[in-house]
């Protein structure tokens, strides 16, 4: 009788596979995962997290989970937190955290901090998200919050050596921290003439001016109210990278009087050869050259070579796009969309400074955050179709499918039914997993 309960358990989970899910990853790990082994739960369970069947997806991460898989109590504390495949349980979502951050995940570690120091799911502490911090104070985007951290307790003088450790890798929100304000100019001082040693009225001593500036004090961060998460699109149906690991910080707001600061943007250079060796790469990456820090990156974002590291990746690519590249910008944004959930503001940030230098995906990825309220103040479907119809112009399959379907709903451009078929179809002939079923089913209306 067992026998057959896994049979039909097997026979369940393969039909169960979607457009979006690997099935023959599928198929290679699930006789593994049935025998209980938890490296294989949990890569099951992230296969259909990213494919958005989230359902199948904490079913497997439950099973890792409870068999103390950390990486798997890691993800799923973020299934806990925003409710996918299972009910919504902040209190469910700290303790899969802390038991994932207790057995030395760094993920878990760095996200645990994170909620100590803007109070998600946890009475704010700063000390405690310090204590978190510093157990992963290798990574670049950990030093920067120590030093958030520190200066919300005005301890300036550690706060200043986090920041100056993450600027010193690129951190560009770190150099911020460091730049001291511009002073103003003194007023003229106030000269009284020989001929006034007995004035009438009593001179009135010299008041500083009341937009004097303060001693320079590292500010204390004002707490960011719990970030909303996107709603998914109600009708254009464009997919984007799925949230694939854990938790971190919607970045706190900025002064509105201080002027933003732009993100650099790169001089062009003749193009030079990219070494392909690990070690000539490293050295032409460490002299800043670009493409090789974006190609280093890609190496360490996909384990090529290298054992597979998402803080080494986002280190080069933060070195890359702090010197003005568009593709870095991006493929950075894309890094922090993928693997991060709580840094909608600064994927958008990046979106836009990419965007500007008419990168096409990063257009694409620019309308989609206004179409999902996603780092941006408000949903706004009229800039939504405008950066789409910016990348469709260039050729991106994406963009075209998702203006073709603002122009079939109405949503940020007229309703306009010719105009949607044509950009589906420009989409259908790219290929588009979407667009040819949706040529159809408009044919059919």
């Amino acid at each position: 009788m067992k026998s057959f309960v896994l049979i039909a358990t097997a026979l369940f989970f393969t039909c169960a596979t979607g457009a979006g899910e690997d099935r023959d990853q599928i198929k290679a790990l699930l006789p593994d995962a049935l025998r209980g082994l938890p490296q294989a739960q949990y890569e099951l369970g992230v296969i259909y997290y990213q494919a958005e069947n989230y359902l199948q997806a904490t079913g497997w991460l439950l099973r890792a989970a409870r068999q103390g898989h950390a990486d798997a109590q890691s993800q799923l504390a973020v299934c806990y937190t925003f409710g996918h495949g299972v009910p919504q349980d902040r209190d469910k979502a700290i303790d899969w955290l802390t038991k994932a951050a207790n057995q030395g995940n760094a993920n878990a570690r760095f996200n645990l901090g994170i909620c100590y120091e803007d109070g998600i799911n946890v009475k704010q502490n700063h000390r405690q998200a310090i204590a978190w911090f510093t157990k992963v104070s290798n990574y670049v985007e950990a030093q920067y919050h120590l030093g958030l951290c520190h200066a919300a307790l005005g301890e300036n003088q550690l706060a200043a050596g986090w920041f100056a450790k993450a600027a010193a890798q690129g951190h560009a929100s770190a150099m911020e921290h460091l730049q001291p304000p511009a002073a103003k100019p003194a007023p003229p001082p106030t000269v009284i003439s020989a001929q006034s040693t007995a004035p009438t009225e009593k001179t009135p001593a010299i008041q500083p001016p009341a937009d004097a500036l303060p001693p320079t004090v590292i500010p204390a961060q004002p707490t960011p109210p719990a970030a909303k998460q996107p709603e998914p699109i109600k009708d254009p149906g464009e997919t984007a990278p799925p949230i694939t690991a854990p938790m971190t910080k919607e970045e706190p707001e900025k002064n509105p009087d201080e002027p933003a600061k732009p993100i650099p943007t790169a001089k062009p250079t003749p193009p030079q050869p990219v070494p392909d060796d690990l070690a000539l790469l490293t050295k032409a990456a460490n002299k800043g050259d670009i493409p090789a820090q974006i190609r280093l990156a890609s190496r360490y974002a996909n384990g090529l070579g290298v054992r597979k590291n998402y803080d080494n990746a986002e280190l080069w690519l933060t070195k890359a796009a702090s010197q003005g590249s568009a593709d870095a910008q991006y493929e950075l944004g894309m890094l922090y969309r993928q693997h991060y959930a709580f840094v909608s503001k600064r994927v958008a940030q990046l979106f836009t400074a990419a965007a500007g230098q008419n990168h096409a995906g990063a257009q694409y990825m620019l309308g989609w955050c206004y179409a999902n309220d996603y780092g941006v103040p408000d949903r706004d479907w009229k800039k939504a179709a405008e950066w789409y119809a910016k990348a469709a112009g260039q050729g991106n399959a994406d963009a075209q499918y998702a203006l073709g379907k603002c122009y079939q709903e109405g949503l940020g451009v007229p309703r306009d039914a010719k105009q949607a078929a044509a950009w589906l179809a420009k989409a259908a002939a790219q290929n588009h997993p979407k667009a040819g079923a949706e040529l159809k089913k408009s044919a059919k209306r």
